[in-house]
């Protein structure tokens, strides 16, 4: 069993406010993603789950049992950190069979402990190999083995690929899941890296300054963010600062500045309110002529399948748009077409769309 829930956990240091009443529920076998910008929280929270620091309020339970007053031994989590140095003068087995040892384990039980953990991670080869004879994935593999052999059930995953190159990144986070997920493990894996927690998650949960701010799928992260942040943090959405010109069956009409949007999605918005509008890159139809916003491209830049055009509406505003399209060059009108239910409507944070990105790009 590896269930974890946390309620309404929170922590502070002196006036700063590290923690603030987190709510998180994951269970026996799942995957979940712990993302946010540096300095949201997410390391303090991994270090309370695990006992290394003690909440200042809330409740911690592991396998429906209330663990806050256990020790770190106690508390079937073992912890990965960020910085994962091996012994560079012991061997990998023995690197993987340290922790055992210190808790008790004898010499013997404790090798064949490790070796069976390495060949599960297709190390065993490299048993007696020490740390600088490895690559940085496999020095990483052998640290995240050293993680495992402990038996625990509920793996902490500190940044656990931070360190690494991309393409190697690339290959062990798919290795990473299907590693815990073929030994039934349950995993809560801290990182700011949104693709790597794409890639990995069953579900993310998306904190910022110390709350958590949404829980769900990657699909529905993405598909539907619930704020402005997440928003930004979690998609190249286009944000622009509108006004509500009409609310009716239709849908909701906003005007960003002369230009009129028209959404069909949901929300609960007043005429006059100042609300966030988001169009994601790739929701944008772009032509030649047409009757839609019209502006000029200003840049274009060439990635994998496409082009990202920069387009400077006729009242000054600048967007981006997706297209795979070549014949849209630089200098050229072009119009721009939305469909209303990709048409994103936010509330307007406090401090407007500016405090708000500068807090997406983590310099609030």
């Amino acid at each position: 069993m590896g269930s974890l829930r946390l309620s309404n956990v929170s922590k502070k240091f002196g006036s700063l406010t590290a923690l603030k009443n987190v709510n998180l529920e994951i269970s026996d076998g799942e995957y979940v993603v712990l993302l946010g910008p540096t300095g949201a929280g997410k390391t303090t929270l991994l270090k309370i789950i695990a006992g290394l620091l003690k909440q200042d309020s809330g409740e911690i339970y592991i396998d429906g049992i209330r663990v806050d007053d256990y020790p770190p031994e106690e508390r079937n989590v073992s912890l990965f950190f960020q910085n994962f140095a091996l012994f560079p003068h012991m061997t990998v087995l023995e690197n993987v069979a340290f922790g055992l040892k210190v808790r008790g384990y004898d010499s013997r039980e404790a090798e064949s402990r490790a070796l069976e953990v390495l060949r599960l991670m297709h190390l065993d080869d490299r048993a007696y190999s020490y740390p600088r004879e490895l690559s940085g994935g496999m020095q990483q593999r052998v640290a995240l083995a050293r993680t495992i052999v402990t038996g625990a059930s509920i793996l902490l995953l500190d940044e656990p690929l931070s360190q690494l190159d991309a393409k190697i990144k690339s290959e062990l986070q798919y290795e990473l899941r299907d590693f815990v997920k073929k030994l039934g493990l349950t995993a809560l894996h801290v990182t700011n890296d949104v693709e790597e927690a794409l890639a990995l998650a069953d579900r993310i949960a998306i904190i910022n300054k110390g709350e958590v701010v949404q829980i769900g799928t990657p699909f529905e992260i993405l598909e539907e963010p619930e704020n402005v942040f997440v928003a930004g943090f979690m998609t190249d959405m286009n944000l622009m600062e509108g006004v509500v010109e009409e609310v009716s069956e239709n849908g909701i009409v906003i005007d960003i500045g002369n230009i009129k949007l028209r959404s069909s999605r949901k929300g609960s918005f007043k005429e006059g309110e100042i609300v966030i509008v988001g169009v994601k890159p790739k929701d944008f139809k772009i032509e030649e002529t047409g009757s839609g916003l019209t502006g000029k491209i200003e840049d274009s830049i060439f990635s994998f399948k496409y082009k990202r055009l920069i387009v400077c509406l006729d009242n000054g505003l600048r967007v981006q748009v997706k297209t795979d399209k070549d014949s849209f060059k630089n200098g050229m009108y072009v119009s721009l077409s939305i469909d209303p239910s990709k048409v994103y409507l936010f509330p307007c944070p406090k401090g407007g769309l500016r405090a708000a990105i500068a807090e997406i790009a983590g310099v609030s």
